[in-house]
């Protein structure tokens, strides 16, 4: 197993302190909440192009500590919140809609207890800019099995634009933690196109502030 995942991803969270850290960050006054926002504005518009009915079964993986909570309850949808933290999923508990939440597990997007098709759509946000390659390609495979045919994921797109803005910053505050694992835009979309999946969509979170894109994808293969 590639060693960077199992440190910054895997091991990232599993900690009662950093999962409520990680929580009043994003309910608090922070840039991260304001990043955060328009992402959440990203997966509603998102989802109102994927025109699935108030029944539809969804995925959120990672939960975190229940970001999407909210926006998820409002359009009535069955969700199973999924998280490779414990500790993420216990803070995110009570942020999800009692009647219409089937559950949670605590589990590896390389290692997924899901049947396939099991959901109309998969959401996977704050998630793929913790992977390494390798890893990210197999982690958009499982996804896409599991999926009956939609995802919305995000991505950390990296340019050059990107690096200077990150060299500043880290000029202010050294100790800034960047995404592990920024990709090009022309690499995610070899990526995906390798795994079956097509981009209907494309949001920027925050142009000129943010790396962080929210695509709308469509499963049109097997995958490879």
């Amino acid at each position: 197993m590639n060693d960077s995942y199992e440190s910054k991803t895997k091991d990232a969270y599993r900690s009662v302190v950093k999962a409520q850290s990680y929580d009043r960050q994003l309910r608090g006054f922070t840039w991260m909440r304001f990043a955060m926002w328009r992402e959440k504005c990203a997966v509603r518009a998102a989802l109102l192009l994927c025109g699935l009915t108030r029944e539809a079964r969804v995925l959120d993986l990672p939960c975190g500590t229940g970001f999407l909570a909210d926006l998820l309850a409002e359009q009535s949808y069955s969700v199973v919140g999924a998280d490779i933290s414990l500790e993420m999923i216990k803070v995110a508990r009570p942020y999800y809609d009692t009647q219409r939440t089937l559950g949670f597990v605590n589990t590896d997007a390389l290692a997924l207890p899901f049947p396939p098709a099991s959901f109309d759509c998969v959401i996977a946000i704050g998630f793929f800019h913790r992977l390494p390659p390798e890893i990210r390609e197999r982690a958009l495979d499982n996804l896409g099995v599991l999926s009956r045919g939609r995802m919305i994921a995000s991505f950390s797109l990296d340019s050059r634009a990107r690096r200077i803005k990150l060299g500043l910053i880290r000029l202010l505050r050294p100790k800034f933690a960047s995404a592990p694992a920024p990709v090009r835009l022309s690499d995610v979309k070899v990526e995906l196109r390798r795994a079956g999946w097509r981009i209907v969509r494309r949001w920027s979170v925050a142009p000129m502030l943010s790396s962080e894109s929210v695509f709308l994808l469509e499963r049109w293969t097997n995958g490879r």
